[in-house]
């Protein structure tokens, strides 16, 4: 393991890296898949079912608290967590594994037919995504948290079932309802949370996001699509 000073401005000051091997519990790491600004994800092996899993290392605990609120909502579009611990300060939580992102399946059918000249889904098939999308985006949003990072890359197809939809990442998540269940007042300034490509009008002025910027976000990633 190796451990990587962080900026410190950030909550927790470092994060712990992962090698092929390393031992966390019954999981053993076999690869590092991704990495992001908040973490990095790998392929582990539960050791007593010889099955593959997801373990998502974060700097941020609030990613932890999201995806412990989605499961007690039972929400659908959501990886489920089956193991969680900690390695030094860093959370980690171990989650289904799911299949390509939407990003990759798209850029997947040029592969199958070289032939088509502009890479997207038909019309029934984005329709249908994007339905499933706005799915998991509302489900986030009942349990009082906004993404503000939603985006093709981010959303991903299951392993088994192709049809199904699962929304990740929630470095940029926020929560926008106070202990009351009442919106939050707004910020007089926020700094720019998303992706330049897909961030809403309110994001680029700094302006505070809100559940209606998720859903703008949402509409320039149908209009690819994808």
């Amino acid at each position: 393991m190796v451990e990587v000073n962080l900026n410190p401005e950030e909550d927790v000051k470092k994060i712990i890296y992962l090698h092929p091997g390393d031992v966390l519990g019954d999981w053993t790491v076999l690869d590092k898949i991704g990495e992001g600004g908040f973490g990095a994800v790998y392929l582990v092996n539960y050791n007593i079912y010889d099955d593959n899993w997801l373990i998502y290392l974060s700097v941020l605990k609030a990613e932890y608290y999201v995806l412990t609120e989605l499961k007690k909502a039972k929400a659908t579009h959501f990886c489920d967590i089956l193991d969680s611990g900690l390695v030094g300060e860093n959370k980690y939580v171990v989650m289904t594994l799911v299949g390509q992102s939407l990003t990759v399946a798209v850029m997947d059918l040029r592969k199958h037919d070289p032939a088509q000249k502009i890479q997207k889904f038909t019309m029934g098939c984005a329709l249908s995504v994007g339905m499933k999308c706005l799915e998991a985006i509302e489900e986030l949003h009942n349990i009082g948290y906004l993404h503000r990072d939603i985006k093709p890359g981010n959303f991903a197809i299951g392993r088994k079932n192709v049809r199904q939809i699962y929304l990740l990442d929630f470095g940029m998540c926020r929560k926008y309802l106070n202990n009351q269940s009442y919106i939050r007042n707004p910020r007089r300034s926020a700094g720019f949370r998303g992706t330049v490509r897909y961030a809403s009008i309110s994001s680029h002025i700094s302006r505070e996001q809100c559940r209606k910027d998720d859903l703008e976000s949402w509409m320039y990633q149908q209009q690819k699509p994808y």
